[in-house]
């Protein structure tokens, strides 16, 4: 009995001993997995699951991962326990007084809850710098973040047709719904003392969330969207600056991806490697597009154009403007590990500085942007078969300027789709993407 019990507890610990290690291992050397409780502000979050996705987002600039057990959080489809997605965050950098600067959500967070006040970070302790959450239905009876909605430090509410804010019959406000449901939150990289994974001092940059997501029964119903609102608080310019989506895909099995990206529509994605041990031969493949990217000074003939009607006559909106993937290793396309590195990964080069060279030994940003569905060839760059691993990547848009006070406001879609097998789960999600695309650039007038 007692020989029994021993083994019995020592089959537990090794259990216990192995969930710990999948929660770690993930993490770069000196890195742990961050598991925070509900119960708190910082790093406080919310899910996202009206549709056919279910997700963690936080008010420290990560999303796609549990923050409870720091494993992979985007499950597909929901319900199913299966997930695509182990973690993904948003980068900043850019340059204060020719000094490189970089605020990073990866494995640990440089960005805390709260505004920017009077140049100083909030208390990141205030539950009113929680994450809020609405839904189709929800009133100030029957909800306590619809009744609670911050609008003063930001989120947005329905307006009028001459643009003030429209009030209900008592007075207040209306919290605005996007679809069917809307996460908010604001967080900020103003504390010196967060700046703990590239070690370099804070940008001063404010990022107001604004995440939304349909419950339908097409593209749109295996699709998130997140609006940053970055707002320059610094007191001083932030020259050359880049936004990035980092991401850290599994795939299912994290053992057997590879990376893509589709320059002309400008996505970043990851598919299959044959068959799948979580999600089969029928794999879906996932990424990111940029729908919407930084306004930047153009050519006279240029006009940007919002879905909301804005235009910007001489203007531009920037699409991904560099695509890099990277291994978990110390080589010169592996994790980078100061922000200087970063940088220049969000330049489009590796992170010793190195131009990055196709195939065909050429200079490239973008790295693999052929047709998985077609064999690699000098014309055809892709990721080849039997290649596959554990992938991370990234993609950036910019340069662009920001004086003291300005904003900037970028989306994103998350997305995910399948086709008869891995490669042609590829072109379901390019099919997706215009669908998601067309969404956006309608105002969602569907």
């Amino acid at each position: 009995m007692r020989r029994t019990l021993f083994i019995t507890l020592a089959f537990l610990f090794v259990c216990g001993l192995l969930s710990w290690s999948s929660a770690s291992a993930k993490d770069r050397p000196g890195q742990t997995a961050s598991g925070v409780a509900k119960t708190t502000i910082s790093g406080d979050y919310q899910l996202m699951n009206v549709n056919r996705i279910s997700t963690p987002i936080r008010n420290n600039g990560s999303f796609n991962r549990d923050p409870g057990t720091g494993n992979a959080g985007f499950e597909w489809p929901k319900g199913t326990g299966n997930t695509a997605n182990y973690a993904s965050g948003l980068w900043v950098g850019g340059k204060r007084g020719g000094v490189v600067r970089v605020a990073v959500a990866e494995y640990a967070y440089e960005y805390d809850a709260g505004p920017i006040i009077n140049g100083q970070p909030a208390d990141p302790a205030n539950s009113r710098y929680r994450v809020y959450s609405i839904r189709r239905g929800d009133d100030r009876t029957n909800s306590v973040d619809y009744a609670a909605w911050p609008w003063e430090d930001g989120a947005p509410v329905v307006k009028a047709a001459d643009g003030t804010d429209s009030l209900d019959d008592t007075g207040n406000r209306i919290p605005e719904l996007i679809g069917d449901q809307t996460i908010w939150c604001v967080f900020n990289d103003a504390d010196p003392a967060v700046h703990t994974n590239m070690n370099t001092p804070p940008l001063g940059i404010e990022v107001q969330l604004t995440a939304f997501a349909f419950n339908r029964g097409d593209a749109l119903g295996d699709n998130i969207f997140y609006k940053w609102k970055f707002i320059n608080k610094s007191g001083e310019s932030i020259d050359s600056t880049y936004a990035t989506i980092w991401t850290d895909i599994d795939l299912g099995d994290s053992g057997d991806d590879l990376d893509g990206c589709d320059t002309l529509r400008g996505i970043g994605y990851t598919y299959n490697d044959g068959v799948d041990g979580v999600y089969g031969a029928q794999t879906p493949a996932t990424g990111f597009d940029f729908l919407q990217g930084p306004l930047v000074p153009g050519a006279p003939t240029d006009t940007a154009r919002f879905p909301d009607g804005r235009i910007f006559p001489g203007m531009k909106l920037l699409k991904m403007t560099s695509f890099i993937k990277y291994n978990n290793d110390a080589t010169p396309l592996g994790n980078p590990q100061n922000g200087q590195e970063v940088y220049f990964y969000q330049q489009g080069v590796d992170r010793n500085g190195a131009q990055i060279l196709d195939n065909n030994g050429n200079p490239t940003k973008f790295m693999f942007p052929g047709d998985p569905n077609l064999p690699l060839s000098p014309t055809n760059w892709v990721e080849a078969a039997g290649t596959g691993g554990d992938r991370r990547f990234l993609m950036t848009a910019g340069p662009f300027t920001m004086a003291d006070g300005d904003e900037q406001e970028i989306v994103g879609a998350n997305f995910i789709a399948f086709g008869a097998s891995p490669p042609q789960s590829v072109t379901a999600l390019q099919n997706a993407d215009a669908a998601i695309q067309t969404a956006y650039d309608l105002n969602f007038k569907l």
